[in-house]
C-alpha cells in the first residue's frame, strides 16, 4: 500500500484556492474515499497549516469571515486522517543533520526526519511512502533522501494518480 504524507504547503491548498489545489483536493478526496489510513499528517503539519492561514489573513489575502471557517476546516480535516504523527525528541534531535545536509530550515528538517522514520517503518510491511509538498526546498531535500514527492504545483492530477496507485 502507498501512504501519502502531506506537508503544510500541500494541506493549505485544501483551504485556499491556489496553484495545485486541484491536485491536493483530488489526492485527499480519493484517499479519504478509498483508504483514509493512507493519508498521514504530523503535528508539525497542523501547526504550520494554521500558521500559513493566519499569515495570509494578516496579509489581507483571506477575509476574516473566511479565516475562522478555514481554521475549523483544518482541524476537521485532520480528524478524518487515520494517522497523526507526534513529533518527539528523537525526531527533533535527528532533524539537525538535515538542516545542514540540505541547507533547509528547521521545520523542513523535521519533516525530513519524520519522513525517513516513517519510511523505515512502512518498509517493514513492504508499504511505500510518497510526500505531497509544494515547498521547493523541502521537495528537493526529500527527493535527495530517495523519497518520491508529488509537487502539486508541478504535477497534474493524472500524474499524481499514477504515482499513488
Amino acid at each position: 500500500m502507498t501512504h501519502i504524507y502531506l506537508d503544510a504547503s500541500a494541506l493549505v491548498k485544501r483551504f485556499r484556492i491556489e496553484v495545485g489545489s486541484e491536485v491536493v483536493n483530488d489526492t485527499v478526496e480519493r484517499g479519504l474515499a478509498h483508504a483514509p489510513r493512507r493519508l498521514i499528517v504530523s503535528a508539525l503539519t497542523t501547526l504550520e497549516t494554521l500558521s500559513i492561514l493566519n499569515r495570509r489573513r494578516n496579509e489581507a489575502q483571506i477575509p476574516l469571515q473566511d479565516f475562522l471557517p478555514s481554521l475549523r476546516g483544518v482541524i476537521q480535516e485532520i480528524k478524518r486522517f487515520s494517522y497523526y504523527l507526534a513529533v518527539n525528541d528523537y525526531l527533533l534531535l535527528s532533524s539537525a543533520q538535515y538542516t545542514i545536509k540540505h541547507n533547509i530550515n528547521s521545520a523542513d528538517a523535521i519533516h525530513v526526519a519524520i519522513l525517513l522514520s516513517l519510511r523505515a517503518v512502512l518498509q517493514q510491511s513492504e508499504d511505500t511512502l510518497i510526500c505531497l509538498a509544494a515547498d521547493k526546498r523541502l521537495v528537493r531535500a526529500v527527493r535527495a533522501e530517495g523519497i518520491t514527492v508529488i509537487d502539486p504545483e508541478q504535477a497534474s492530477i493524472i500524474q499524481a494518480r499514477e504515482l499513488i496507485q
